[in-house]
């Protein structure tokens, strides 16, 4: 009778520790459930970080568009960026220049060598090399035109390595080269007058190359002036572009088969040993005729010495 009792006791203990177990692990699981949350989030964010960076806002730049008053700016950018092609890229950026109303200033394409490997192939090898393809081009575009040409150069970029604008303000530069202007100009005229003016000949003579010297000077101020003033007009962008890694393999001759190849048989070459060997021994032969006064001195030396021993080895008489 007290057994049977026990049994739903001990059961309902049981029950109560089984709900005891799982209240603490669901408790823990709500706990764990917004840590798990944030970790997603930042999960989700850093997903979005690495995201790449748009060509267009990678190449926007105050430097190449404000315009301020007052100011007489030269802008100048240095881009080195990786292109899917860099020929099909090159000739969509000088389209692009000319889209603009610019000109380009040089354009250069050179491969360079990463490494090369070759394979025996009998008389032939096969090479196999790795190499980049790379691109410098420098072009002229209207400065107000700037920021549509580095929007559509956006299109043709992969990836950005580096950028570089500047924008100079010249309007100093540009003042001085217009007093020296106008300065060398009076001086001319200064110059001109007192070369018509009445006076000796030396006198005129001197002032006709004073005048040459101020009209030179002059010329070249307004050169100068010029040239400050394309370079407002125009900016100057400076662009390195290159494409992934590119292997090719050729099929050529191979110099060490051809030269392995090209060898005399066995017995040319005993015979030619034979006769270079005779023509080193005749030479020798030849070089030791030219030493005959030092034979001549060693034998006399050596009868001597000769001599001198059988006299030593000679017993004394009794």
């Amino acid at each position: 009778m007290s057994i049977s009792r026990s049994i739903p006791a001990l059961t309902f203990a049981l029950l109560l520790a089984a709900c005891g177990q799982q209240r603490p692990h669901s408790q823990e699981t709500a706990a764990h459930a917004p840590a798990a949350e944030m970790l997603q989030a930042e999960r989700h964010e850093a997903t979005d970080t690495a995201a790449p960076v748009d060509a267009g806002l990678a190449l926007s730049s105050r430097a190449a568009s404000d315009e301020v008053s007052g100011r007489q700016l030269v802008r100048t950018a240095d881009m080195r960026f990786q292109v899917k092609n860099v020929y099909q890229s090159a000739l969509a950026i000088e389209d692009a220049v000319a889209a603009e109303g610019g000109f380009v200033v040089e354009n250069r394409i050179n491969n360079q060598l990463h490494a090369s490997r070759y394979f025996p192939l009998g008389s032939q090898r096969k090479r196999v090399e790795s190499y980049r393809t790379i691109a410098r081009l420098t072009v002229r575009v209207p400065s107000e035109r700037t920021l549509p040409f580095l929007r559509t150069l956006a299109q043709q970029m992969e990836f950005l390595d580096e950028r570089n604008f500047r924008a100079e303000d010249i309007q100093f530069q540009l003042l001085r080269q217009q007093l020296a202007w106008q300065r060398e100009q009076q001086i001319s005229r200064d110059i001109g007058r007192a070369a018509e003016a009445p006076g000796s000949v030396d006198e005129k003579v001197d002032a006709a190359g004073a005048r040459a010297l101020a009209l030179r000077a002059h010329d070249e101020a307004e050169v100068k002036r010029r040239e400050l003033a394309d370079k407002v007009a125009f900016a100057t962008l400076t662009l390195q572009f290159e494409q992934a890694m590119q292997t090719r393999t050729a099929i050529e001759p191979d110099p060490d088969a051809a030269a392995w190849l090209a060898k005399p048989s066995f017995s040319q070459r005993i015979g030619v040993a034979l006769q270079t060997g005779w023509r080193v021994f005749v030479d020798i032969l030849v070089g030791m005729a030219y030493l005959w006064p030092l034979w001549l001195l060693l034998a006399i030396l050596a009868v001597a010495l000769r001599r001198l021993w059988r006299h030593w080895r000679k017993p004394a008489p009794h």
